[in-house]
């Protein structure tokens, strides 16, 4: 799966708006090194289907920021440049209310897995039109 992550900019208009936005912020590493890893693709996804998707890539040190985050509830993305997966810790879902800030989140990427091979009937001969899934749970 890729995702494209555009600058964003955003206008507030008024104290209120700013009173009512929250700050999600921290780091991206490497699961197995600890590394920091500058460069990965971060991304806030709202639940509702109304919600702004938020972006930014990782910088100096690994580190990530998202200002005057709307209130809801937000999946939260990271994709390497390296073709890492994704780990998140705390937990992936996560809420915002009002004036809320979340710092020192860690995003732990971990190498993806790799599945090559041919799809063929019985006899040997190349199955054409066959989808292939994998699933992955924890």
């Amino acid at each position: 799966m890729k995702f494209i992550c555009f600058p964003i900019l955003s206008v507030l208009i008024g104290s209120a708006a700013i009173a009512s936005a929250a700050v999600v912020s921290g780091v991206v590493v490497n699961n197995k090194t600890r590394q920091p890893v500058v460069g990965a693709e971060v991304r806030l996804v709202p639940k509702s289907s109304n919600g702004v998707i938020l972006g930014a890539l990782s910088g100096s040190g690994g580190r990530f920021s998202f200002r005057d985050v709307a209130e809801g509830e937000y999946v939260l993305e990271a994709k390497s440049p390296a073709s890492y997966g994704f780990r998140v810790r705390p937990a992936r879902r996560i809420a915002f209310r009002a004036g809320d800030s979340l710092a020192e989140l860690v995003i732990e990427l971990g190498p993806m897995a790799l599945i090559a091979g041919r799809v063929t009937y019985e006899d040997g001969a190349p199955a054409a039109g066959i989808t292939v899934s994998a699933v992955w749970g924890e």
